[in-house]
């Protein structure tokens, strides 16, 4: 991990962050694996500013455009659950 430098925790915060966002996928699996291959202080830090960052844009974009985008974007039956 060490030679992937700032692209491991950039990449695993990214799906972390679409997991989010699409809310079928499971943001808990991501959690452990970046504590499991990124040490616990790296990988806290790391899911902390994903949810940070990610929270904000999913409230931003349900906040500006409403449910209907979202919508067709997670489909009726994640709707319902959400």
């Amino acid at each position: 991990m060490e030679s992937l430098g700032i692209w491991a925790p950039l990449g695993i915060m990214l799906l972390r962050g679409i997991s989010i966002i699409l809310p079928d996928l499971l943001s808990s699996v991501y959690s452990l694996v970046e504590g499991s291959l990124l040490g616990f202080k790296t990988g806290c830090v790391t899911i902390i500013l994903a949810d940070l960052i990610f929270c904000q844009a999913a409230f931003f974009i349900a906040g500006n455009y409403g449910k209907e985008p979202v919508r067709r974007l997670v489909g009726v039956k994640a709707m319902k659950r959400i």
